[in-house]
């Protein structure tokens, strides 16, 4: 870990030690693209339940998919999520990161994340709309999605975590 990501605050939202942990997960993603891997990210709070990689494959050829994360469960590009995310090792989708990593550093701590840069630059269409797919949302449901729809999603392929649902987690 360097300097600027070791911090007593790396899980509080809005701070510096969030902000830089946030840029340290671009960078990573980053220089998994730039050596030529196709890259499968998921936040920390994530916990896979069944192999999601055969899944990518069955999906029609995108450069990038995300979570989608609107509230409902259309398939519709309108605010994805950046908790997993699908990445061809494209030079597109090389100069896509280093524009989050230089626009999320640029920005004052709390004002956007990596994820509110991803949405701003789609919705200036910095990202090509024809080359994102959306996650299934009941497979790669988002966390308000999982825990406040009321929807059972026993056969999804991953279960969020958060302090208020910790025992989702613990064995029977």
């Amino acid at each position: 870990w360097s300097s600027d990501v070791c911090s007593s605050d790396l899980s509080s939202f809005r701070t510096t030690g969030f902000k830089n942990i946030m840029v340290y997960k671009i960078k990573c993603i980053l220089k998994s693209l730039e050596e030529g891997y196709l890259t499968f990210y998921i936040d920390t709070d994530i916990v896979v339940k069944n192999n999601f990689v055969l899944d990518y494959f069955r999906y029609e050829y995108k450069d990038i998919y995300f979570q989608n994360d609107l509230p409902n469960f259309k398939k519709q590009l309108g605010q994805v999520c950046a908790g997993v995310m699908f990445i061809q090792p494209t030079q597109s989708n090389i100069n896509i990161f280093n524009s989050i990593i230089y626009d999320t550093k640029k920005r004052p701590v709390g004002k956007m994340d990596d994820q509110g840069v991803i949405n701003k630059m789609i919705k200036k269409r910095k990202i090509k709309h024809e080359n994102i797919g959306l996650l299934s949302s009941y497979d790669y449901p988002n966390g308000a999605r999982y825990f406040k729809s009321g929807k059972k999603f026993d056969d999804n392929k991953l279960q969020l975590r958060s302090e208020e649902h910790t025992s989702e987690l613990q064995s029977p």
